[in-house]
């Protein structure tokens, strides 16, 4: 299932000429091109839902970004507004240019059919990698393309423990925020409207994500 159109008057609040406005359903996902220049706003529409998020420069897809890169090359271990994000081939993809939250997952990771089996016991459940395949697969990509390390999970809420463990918690963002992220080249997003409900990944329920496109010149 792709994106759907999302009739909001978002536009108001948008400091720029807004070129596209998409609603990505719970559970589900979308595919954008974003080129250089323009701007992508992703939103929280109802509050605590994680949009994982993954980029690839739309001219070689084979360059995809990478997370820990990202965070090397910004010295930072919670990239925000003025840190750019990087291939794996250190190359600038896109610049965080907004940021409403301040807390993101940047491990890279994302949930599948194998990992919530190991968790929760159940097999056939709605996943990130499966819906970031389905994203990428009319650009000809497949699962084995949805690599570990080029994905963020905003707003997802990682708590640490004293021991150097850390659990899951409820996201922190509420509805109407956002992340902002500016192409520094043409790039295409994939995005994934977590699906997961077993965990307090998206507060046990799973919700939309809203994206507005936008040239801000």
């Amino acid at each position: 299932m792709t994106a759907a159109a999302w009739p909001i008057d978002s536009a108001a609040q948008i400091e720029g000429r807004v070129m596209q406005e998409t609603l990505i359903p719970a559970r589900e996902y979308g595919t954008f091109e974003l080129y250089h220049g323009q701007v992508m706003r992703i939103i929280d529409v109802e509050g605590e839902q994680v949009p994982d998020v993954t980029l690839l420069d739309l001219r070689n897809l084979s360059e995809r970004l990478s997370t820990q890169y990202t965070k090397s090359l910004n010295n930072v271990a919670m990239p925000t507004v003025g840190h750019h994000l990087y291939s794996l081939e250190c190359n600038r993809l896109a610049t965080i240019v907004a940021d409403t939250v301040g807390d993101h997952d940047w491990s890279g990771g994302f949930c599948s059919e194998p990992l919530n089996f190991l968790r929760y016991g159940v097999r056939g459940t709605r996943n990130c990698r499966d819906n970031l395949a389905f994203a990428l697969a009319p650009y000809g990509l497949t699962k084995r393309d949805v690599t570990e390390g080029a994905n963020i999970a905003f707003f997802m809420h990682r708590v640490p423990g004293e021991d150097g463990s850390f659990k899951i918690g409820p996201p922190s963002s509420k509805a109407g925020d956002y992340v902002e992220i500016q192409a520094v080249r043409d790039v295409l997003v994939a995005i994934s409207a977590c699906p997961q409900d077993r965990g307090p990944t998206n507060g046990f329920n799973p919700t939309s994500v809203g994206i507005v496109i936008y040239d801000p010149a």
